[in-house]
């Protein structure tokens, strides 16, 4: 497990329990200054600029991704392919965002009151950035979320500070250093190593702060919205999904299986669109059960830099703990693996669940899936009692049926016939149920303020912030 105490943080690694790196952290004090320091400076990064800034970004990160990658093996235990998978998926990012943007479809326009007879009192609908966001990434997705942010940040005009969790601190230090190598628009990132409750309350004191980003453990999301509003601060929440599927009789099992497996094993079953549990048809559950525990069980679960691993360690001792505890109480039991040894679990298959449990109702993160038998009629019981549906999966050749689902689902992201676990990093993120301000949309939007001019159409016509302007 990580050591922290208020003024240093050891990374230790889940593999082998090695200290990889001791980070000097930021005092409360020290966070105030930084976010005090350069408050004059009020210039919003034009676009041209931001898009050259990431061009060398990416050049950089090109030149050490063979330091990234084992960087990133040793501090999140994600086998070799997965993490080589996150940095040539973050280069081939920053190489298409530029065409991606071109594509962005928000837009303002003029409205006339719908009252009165005053013909030159127009409403024009436009958008300016946030001064300043300030940004939590996850432990889970540290290095490409922590490009996402910083793309669509500075290219919607705002300047950015950038809080990356603490465990991630090799590929986060690599990331600061190209960062500024890369030279980015004057004053328009910074880089915070702290304690995530420090940085909190810095954010809610700071009269430089508009927008705090927390992406990270469902645990804390309603403290941090609580003290946003309290602190006059705009917030948006992205925490971990629990995702559900339903396997119908009319999809190949075997297919079914692939899916199901790639799904709970993928980045160790770590990410908010992994697979949890899965709802499978009675016609075709005992197959569909016989396939699951062999594929489970055929996987390798060892050292993530060796070829023949399938599964690496969870990123601590209390993970591995925590999951054993779920699954002991949820009434479920394992038929196929879920032997705990330290940061290592095996892939396993739990069956016996009752949905009101906290394994059924909240997820976790992990290589393990659940498994219960029902028709599709009387599935619905078991999507609605799930507190956190970023991902609802179906797996049916059924139009009717899928057809069905889609309009019956409370999720912001439904995927038919597809692993849910694989993610483009243009995808629109949002839809987090406790949010409420934080809806599915482009990434570059949320950074974006949207406000009415109401007045004379001379000048809402002249100021010119339609489409073009947005984001300047």
């Amino acid at each position: 497990m990580s050591k922290k105490n208020s003024s240093s943080f050891n990374v230790i690694s889940p593999i082998d329990g090695q200290n990889l790196k001791t980070l000097r952290l930021l005092s409360c004090n020290g966070i105030a200054r930084l976010f005090n320091r350069n408050t004059e400076n009020t210039d919003q990064n034009s676009r041209a600029e931001t898009l050259c800034f990431l061009r060398r970004l990416c050049s950089k990160i090109k030149e050490n991704r063979e330091r990234l990658i084992p960087m990133l093996v040793m501090e999140t235990g994600y086998i070799r392919s997965d993490s080589e998978e996150i940095i040539d998926g973050s280069i081939d990012f920053l190489e298409q965002f530029e065409m991606e943007m071109t594509q962005d479809p928000r837009g303002g326009g003029l409205m006339s009151l719908s009252f009165g007879a005053d013909a030159d009192r127009k409403i024009h609908l436009s958008y300016r950035p946030y001064r300043r966001v300030a940004a939590i990434i996850p432990q889970n997705a540290s290095f490409g979320t922590a490009l996402i942010v910083l793309a669509a940040a500075l290219y919607s005009g705002s300047k950015l500070v950038l809080r990356a969790s603490l465990q991630a601190g090799l590929t986060n230090d690599l990331l600061k250093k190209m960062v500024e190598e890369s030279d980015p628009p004057d004053e328009s990132v910074e880089f915070v190593s702290c304690l995530a409750t420090d940085f909190l309350k810095a954010c809610y004191k700071s009269p430089s702060v508009d927008l705090i980003h927390y992406i990270g453990s469902n645990r804390y999301v309603a403290s941090v919205l609580n003290d946003s509003f309290k602190s006059g601060k705009t917030c948006l929440l992205d925490g971990q999904g629990n995702g559900l599927v339903y396997v119908d009789r009319s999809f190949p099992v075997e297919k079914a299986v692939k899916i199901v497996t790639e799904g709970a094993i993928r980045y160790n079953g770590e990410t908010c669109t992994s697979i949890n549990g899965v709802l499978c048809h009675p016609d075709i559950y005992k197959t569909f059960r016989e396939g699951l525990c062999d594929s489970l069980g055929s996987l390798t679960l060892g050292h993530p830099m060796e070829k023949e691993t399938n599964v690496g360690p969870l990123f601590s001792e209390s993970q591995t703990a925590h999951i054993g505890r779920l699954v002991g109480s949820s009434g479920g039991r394992f038929i196929a693996g879920g032997t705990i040894d330290g940061s290592y679990i095996e892939p396993g298959l739990v069956e016996g669940v009752k949905k009101e449990k906290p394994l059924v109702t909240e997820g976790f993160m992990g290589p393990i899936v659940w498994l219960a038998k029902t028709r599709f009629k009387e599935s619905d019981c078991w999507f609605n009692i799930n507190k956190y549906p970023l991902s609802d999966t179906i797996l049916s050749l059924d139009s009717d049926q899928v057809r069905s689902f889609v309009t019956r689902s409370r999720s912001p992201r439904v995927c038919i016939n597809v692993d849910s676990s694989l993610e483009s990093m243009f995808e629109p993120w949002g839809g987090y149920p406790p949010s409420g301000l934080n809806p599915v949309s482009i990434w570059t939007q949320k950074y974006l303020q949207t406000f009415q001019i109401d007045g004379d159409e001379r000048f809402t016509q002249m100021l010119g912030l339609g489409t073009e302007n947005a984001h300047r």
